[in-house]
């Protein structure tokens, strides 16, 4: 069916884009899938998905800063009357607040549970403690800082930016309930369920936020981007193994301590025995038949008469003997596999796309700390202790137990 008779009002407001507004859209990215790392909008311990319909309403682009389905908007609720100990707190208790918005235990620990069980099956209390620690702390971090950016860029917008953005949310809904429910909404939410882990609304929201960020990166992150050609042209001095990776060789050899048995061998390999049988006989001194494998580099042992010896064979091909300090040495190349470098101009695509994104982190980073100052959110430390009282309940787990041995 035509897309523009289907959805008339989504299409009147992409040409109002294409016919150039005031404030520049965030929809007009310019941006490829490579300047951003994904992060799943949540690691909770969700039903594994399974393999995605060929077509996708929209490819989910990757975003430096972590995406959250557990940030829908919820009301602010006020924490119920509670006897003052630890485990008073249960897993939907509210533990803080950013902008108004409540965080509850429950966002914070359930991307952590399998991180947390495992860790309590296998460290001692203060050892799980410490690592539990680290973990809430980073993620109170990432829940702070995600939901001032993404408020920070829902500000950005402007009337017509936000009419866009609820035509698109409408436009992905409907084009949900159609690939995965056939237009059922029931079905729907049961297949992005089984297969995402995710409900309808969170689907949406991870669409939601991915619009938003996307518009804020161009708007006040893409334009402080600069990449100049010293700079590729370093990358490539420091990474220049892994644009010209070496030469790897597999060699085989038979090494015999006297003449006559040299003479056997140049007998036995003369005759229908291959290298391999003859290196697997008794009278070689090399254990494991002299296989080497994975050898690096056009120099990968110490003697360079060896060294010359496998440079002049072809795979399939042998030497010797060769006398090395009274011993009697037979090299046979086994398989020589010499990588396709690339040069600079070659690589300079590729290398340009990792430091933008690199310089994208790094700035979503710095502007994500400098929200932090000033703005309107519990304390971490101050949800830390509140969320690692949970943890340590909910695990029953207590500083005094002793080490493991």
């Amino acid at each position: 069916m035509n897309f523009m008779r289907r959805h008339p009002i989504t299409c009147l407001l992409l040409a109002l884009i294409l016919q150039g507004c005031a404030d520049r859209s965030p929809l007009d990215t310019g941006l490829s899938d490579d300047d951003f790392v994904a992060e799943r909008p949540s690691e909770s311990s969700t039903p594994e998905p399974q393999a995605q319909p060929e077509t996708q309403p929209v490819a989910a682009e990757p975003l430096p800063i972590r995406l959250d389905s557990s940030d829908l908007d919820e009301p602010l609720r006020q924490p119920q009357p509670q006897p003052d100990t630890a485990r008073s707190w249960t897993i939907d208790g509210m533990v803080g607040q950013v902008n108004g918005r409540a965080i509850y235990a429950r966002t914070v620990l359930e991307p952590l549970e399998l991180l947390l069980a495992r860790n309590a099956r296998e460290l001692d209390a203060r050892a799980f403690e410490r690592e539990a620690q680290r973990a809430v702390a980073q993620r109170l971090r990432e829940i702070v800082q995600n939901r001032l950016m993404l408020a920070s860029a829902e500000r950005d917008l402007n009337e017509q930016q936000r009419m866009i953005l609820d035509a698109t949310l409408r436009y992905q809904r409907d084009e949900l309930i159609r690939q995965y429910g056939r237009g059922s909404l029931a079905v729907a939410e049961q297949q992005l369920m089984l297969r995402e882990g995710l409900t309808l609304d969170e689907k949406i929201e991870e669409y939601r936020q991915q619009f938003l960020i996307r518009g804020f990166q161009v708007k006040h992150l893409r334009p402080m981007i600069n990449v100049r050609r010293h700079d590729i042209e370093r990358y490539y001095r420091e990474h220049y193994d892994d644009y010209n990776p070496p030469v790897e060789q597999t060699i085989r050899m038979i090494r015999v301590s006297d003449e006559k048995q040299a003479e056997r061998v140049l007998l036995a390999l003369a005759s229908d025995y291959t290298f391999e049988e003859v290196a697997n006989t008794p009278v070689n001194q090399m254990l494991g038949g002299g296989r080497f494998d994975g050898l690096i580099g056009e120099q990968p042992l110490k003697d360079p008469i060896l060294n010359e010896a496998i440079a002049s064979l072809e795979s399939g091909d042998w030497a010797g003997p060769i006398v090395l300090d009274n011993q009697y040495t037979f090299i046979e190349l086994v398989e020589r596999h010499e990588p396709e470098a690339q040069t600079l101009t070659e690589a300079q695509r590729e290398i340009r796309e990792a430091l933008v994104s690199r310089q994208l982190r790094t700035l979503s980073t710095e502007y994500q700390q400098k929200l932090m100052t000033g703005s309107n959110y519990t304390p971490v430390e101050q949800m830390l202790n509140v969320v690692m009282d949970i943890v340590m309940t909910r695990y029953a787990i207590t500083t005094t137990t002793a080490a493991s041995p």
